[in-house]
């Protein structure tokens, strides 16, 4: 399973990215081997339970923005594409 995170403040832009997903996914015909979480701010990405193996992470979000959430990632140890 590919885990997907999409990290956006702005709603329309997360609904996008992840439609664009959904076509690229159905295109190479791995519709049932991934999954997207999204997320609103960069704390709550944080906070998330769930490692993913990609993340779309806005830059410019209120504090934490993406270039801290980052690096408080790396600091963590997650090896996350980002």
């Amino acid at each position: 399973m590919i885990k997907f995170a999409i990290c956006d403040d702005e709603p329309m832009m997360v609904q996008e990215l992840a439609g664009h997903l959904a076509d690229y996914m159905k295109e190479k015909s791995m519709t049932a081997v991934y999954s997207v979480s999204s997320f609103l701010n960069g704390r709550a990405l944080l906070d998330a339970v769930d490692r993913f193996d990609v993340i779309f992470l806005d830059i410019q979000m209120e504090h934490p923005d993406g270039m801290e959430t980052a690096k408080l990632l790396r600091r963590r140890g997650d090896h996350s594409l980002l």
